[in-house]
């Protein structure tokens, strides 16, 4: 059966590698952070590393509450900058401090401080309506990310950053010290 994103969650941490994540959910990928650190979902902080984890649910059940939108922000100030929208609710999901190479959010914002993470959830689906089907990181030693391995087409780049010197990994295994970048999958309902 198909399966949807029903929730995301960053978790931020002193550790060397993944720090764990909520129960019911699976890691995406990890990237250390730079020297201003980082803050997670559920008030976690750190220096190291941040992970990104996900909550999937078959499409059976995609009625209910779930990620409609994600926007990654990128500014060259100490704390993220909300999106801005009429009637768009987001919430802060997480953030965390860039390397020198710096970032690129959803919205083109560019900075080389802080990039936040923002989701904006919706219940309820129509037919040809689309739903996220899955998220992906991609790592790499590269000035871009790559792509998802075995794109189709439907992959879609929400953001990217510079890590720090402890490099990132992605969804695939992908290892980098440059750029982590994060996609998005949309799926048409009933397709």
């Amino acid at each position: 059966m198909s399966k949807f994103v029903e929730d995301l969650y960053l978790v931020a941490s002193n550790d060397s590698s993944a720090p764990p994540g909520p129960a019911g959910y699976d890691l995406v990928g990890y990237w250390d952070v730079d020297d201003g650190g980082s803050h997670g979902t559920g008030g976690s902080t750190g220096e190291y590393m941040m992970a990104l984890y996900v909550k999937m649910s078959d499409v059976g059940n995609i009625g209910g509450v779930r990620v409609g939108e994600i926007l990654l922000t990128s500014s060259d100030n100490k704390l993220p900058i909300a999106p801005h929208g009429p009637g768009r609710a987001y919430t802060n999901i997480g953030y965390w401090d860039v390397d020198d190479g710096g970032a690129v959010g959803t919205n083109g914002s560019r900075g080389e401080y802080m990039t936040g993470f923002y989701t904006r959830t919706t219940s309820g689906i129509t037919p040809s309506e689309f739903y996220i089907g899955a998220v992906f990181l991609t790592a790499s030693n590269n000035n871009f990310p790559n792509l998802p391995a075995g794109s189709d087409g439907n992959w879609h780049l929400l953001g990217y950053w510079d890590v720090d010197d402890g490099g990132g990994v992605g969804t695939d295994g992908s290892k980098g010290e440059y750029m982590m970048g994060l996609f998005a999958q949309f799926v048409a309902y009933g397709s």
